[in-house]
């Protein structure tokens, strides 16, 4: 008897913390199912449910459409493992890329200024809040530096919250995609993602005027 009390115990208390973490994780989906629907109608894009995983585990919506004549999603993954794994929320907006190009901004912080010290490109383009503020990377350094229009960079600068983590813009083959670390049932993130979107289109067109110089 005196070995079972504690095993009753040990049971308890993990089927206690299995409880809370589901009730947990059920609060944290329907917030970001709610988020991401209110997102879908402020940008009359389609916010379409999902069933239950394994009939049981709420999955939030999945968002996407058209918008300014592009493809736009607003969409979850996940990079590393174990304790390097991390969840990033991103937006993307679809384009043509027939040459080429590829670019990346990132936000400036110690190790990047560490790594531009150590040679790291970084694309000055003239404009002392912007270059101060981000990294940039691309294999076309005059074009971006003419292409990134103060009207792009201004609203970039006012889009990017300071406080998103590893928060970046990449051109990844047919896609400019925005992301960030943290959830979608967190407003703020969502707030920044429906602000990233006209910049995003905007950056969207530039691989298409793209040419390689000969």
């Amino acid at each position: 008897m005196q070995g079972i009390a504690p095993f009753l115990l040990f049971v308890g208390f993990t089927g206690f913390i299995v409880v809370a973490g589901l009730l947990l994780g059920r609060r944290q989906t329907r917030r970001t199912s709610e988020n991401l629907a209110e997102l879908a109608r402020a940008l009359g894009l389609r916010c379409v449910e999902r069933p239950p995983l394994l009939g049981v585990f709420p999955l939030p919506p999945t968002v996407d459409g058209e918008r300014g004549g592009r493809a736009v999603r607003f969409f979850t993954f996940t990079t590393g493992s174990g304790k390097n794994r991390q969840t990033w929320q991103a937006c993307g907006v679809s384009c043509e890329n027939p040459h080429g190009l590829t670019f990346q901004l990132g936000t400036q912080n110690a190790l990047s200024r560490l790594g531009i010290l150590l040679g790291m490109q970084d694309v000055q383009v003239g404009d002392a809040a912007f270059d101060e503020r981000f990294v940039v990377k691309t294999n076309a350094p005059e074009f971006l530096r003419a292409a990134l229009l103060p009207e792009v960079r201004d609203s970039l600068l006012q889009c990017w919250g300071a406080r998103a983590t590893g928060s970046h813009v990449k051109l990844a083959g047919n896609e400019v995609v925005y992301a960030e670390n943290g959830s979608f049932a967190d407003t703020a993130v969502v707030d920044r993602m429906k602000a990233v979107v006209e910049p995003l289109l905007a950056l969207a067109a530039l691989p298409e005027v793209y040419r390689v110089e000969r």
